[in-house]
C-alpha cells in the first residue's frame, strides 16, 4: 500500500513491536512524513525501516493518514503536471515499487546540473539531493 502518515505529535516513539511496553528504537518529529501500513489495530508498521508507531493514544491523534498516488513523467517538470517532486528517499523507493519498477537500491547524487528529487535513469533509481536543482525536471 502507498500509505503515508504525517506525524502530528511533537515527538513520536518508534517501537520494536506494536506495544507501548516494547523497546524504543527511534523517534519521529512533528511534520515528518512516514511510510507504512496500519496493522495490529492502532499501530502502523513502518515501511523501509524497522519499527512500529501508534496512531493515537486516548483521544489524542499522533498520526494523520494520507493516501498518495504516483505518476511517471516522461518529460517536463512535476509542477507542469500539477504534481510535487519526491524529495525523500523512502518515498522514492515506494513510488518506484508502486509504478512497477523492481528496484531495491536508491542511488543519490549531490551536484549541480542534476534533476530534482526522485527519477529513473536507465534501470537505476536516483535521488538528486542538491537544492540548487530545485524545479528541474526532465528538461534542463
Amino acid at each position: 500500500s502507498n500509505s503515508e502518515w504525517e506525524v502530528l505529535s511533537s515527538i513520536l516513539h518508534v517501537r520494536t513491536q506494536p506495544s507501548t511496553s516494547s523497546k524504543l528504537c527511534g523517534f519521529k518529529q512533528k511534520g515528518q512524513i512516514i511510510l507504512g501500513y496500519q496493522a495490529a489495530g492502532n499501530w502502523v508498521k513502518l515501511r523501509f525501516e524497522v519499527g512500529w508507531v501508534l496512531i493515537s493514544i486516548d483521544k489524542a491523534r499522533l498520526l494523520r493518514h494520507r493516501l498518495v498516488t504516483y505518476s511517471k513523467l516522461l518529460d517536463g517538470r512535476c509542477a507542469y503536471a500539477a504534481n510535487f517532486p519526491i524529495i525523500e528517499g523512502k518515498a522514492c523507493l515506494a513510488a518506484s515499487i508502486a509504478l512497477g519498477h523492481r528496484v531495491q537500491r536508491l542511488r543519490s547524487f549531490k551536484g549541480k546540473d542534476q534533476l530534482e528529487g526522485c527519477y529513473i535513469q536507465g534501470s537505476e533509481l536516483w535521488m538528486g539531493l542538491d537544492g540548487r536543482n530545485r524545479g528541474y525536471g526532465t528538461l534542463r
